[in-house]
């Protein structure tokens, strides 16, 4: 008699188990017949039509109503396990069914990659070739704009391919998050600068695209690749002290010597008494490039500070040096 009740009270606890279960988390399955992904956090979520792949905002519940709310209905979710979630959507006069799947968990508090993989796969791409001080190239034009990739099977140009397609993939995100939140468009691009030694400059200039928000989010950066691994580097890892050497201290606390010498060298006099930060340094033939950082309201004063191999020599590090030694050469 205690086996059967043991194993009765273990039954039970497993099913309950199964239905207490958070919603958090992305889901994929359907509203009715259409199909669909979604994605919740504990105050707000998301979902979208496969066919459209346009971006739907979700308000949580209130504290009378437990539906969470789309523009133009109610999700009322009768049943969450580890792996199924029902109830059904309500909203002009009809009434569908909610049948979905569990995606997996959201990713540091974000709607995880397979939530959003049906928008990275349906971007559509142009192909064409191009070259750069003779390194072939593939070039990829979308709507969300350029981006490009090595031709090549040899693991460094693989792993440069890699980082390519994940900077792809991270704008798709980012355009359909934009026009999520209000935004009217997405563009930017990923393009190759110059062949330097053994190493290649890119550009990454994201453009002043207006995501809802009372500024545009424009961004550029140059970024170091070494050819011979594909791996980008790390040029903060060339100065003394890292990217310390350029961080704003807290106040009361010294400015950091090479900070100072650039802040002489800059010249945008028109936002002095504005905060700025520097980018990672870019080289050249003759000496590295810092690019300030101004905020939005000061974004025209950004410009490029460089400063000779020899007049940083005191500022760099062992590795820093060694590339100095290596482009004399």
């Amino acid at each position: 008699m205690k086996r059967i009740l043991l194993a009765a009270a273990l039954v039970a606890n497993t099913a309950m188990a199964q239905e207490a279960q958070p919603l958090e988390g992305a889901w994929t399955g359907r509203i009715g017949n259409s199909a669909i992904n979604a994605c919740f956090s504990k105050s707000e979520g998301q979902y979208f039509y496969q066919r459209q792949l346009e971006g739907i905002v979700l308000t949580a519940p209130e504290e009378k109503d437990d539906s969470w709310r789309d523009p133009e209905g109610a999700w009322k979710i009768s049943r969450v396990t580890a792996t199924e979630m029902e109830g059904v959507w309500l909203g002009d006069g009809k009434r569908l069914t909610i049948r979905m799947t569990r995606l997996g968990p959201l990713q540091d508090g974000e709607c995880s990659a397979a939530y959003y993989a049906p928008v990275v796969n349906g971007v559509k791409y142009e192909f064409s070739d191009g070259h750069i001080s003779g390194l072939p190239l593939r070039l990829l034009k979308s709507p969300l704009g350029m981006s490009f990739e090595m031709k090549g099977t040899t693991p460094a140009i693989r792993q440069f391919n890699f980082f390519s397609r994940q900077w792809r993939e991270n704008q798709a995100i980012h355009a359909f998050s934009c026009k999520l939140n209000g935004g009217d468009g997405w563009e930017s691009d990923l393009t190759a600068g110059s062949v330097f030694n053994h190493y290649l400059l890119v550009q990454e200039n994201g453009l002043d695209n207006s995501c809802g928000g009372a500024h545009g989010n424009s961004a550029h950066a140059t970024l170091l690749f070494d050819l011979r691994t594909g791996q980008k580097v790390n040029t903060y890892a060339w100065l003394a002290n890292g990217e310390a050497s350029l961080t704003e201290p807290a106040e009361g606390k010294p400015k950091p010597a090479l900070r100072k010498l650039l802040e002489k060298l800059n010249r945008s006099d028109d936002c002095k008494g504005m905060s700025y930060d520097f980018n990672a340094p870019f080289p050249t033939t003759t000496g590295l490039t810092f690019s300030t950082s101004y905020p939005h309201a000061g974004r025209a004063c950004n410009e490029d500070i460089q400063v000779s191999y020899a007049r940083l020599a005191p500022y760099l590090s062992a590795e820093g040096k060694a590339f100095v030694k290596s482009i004399k050469h």
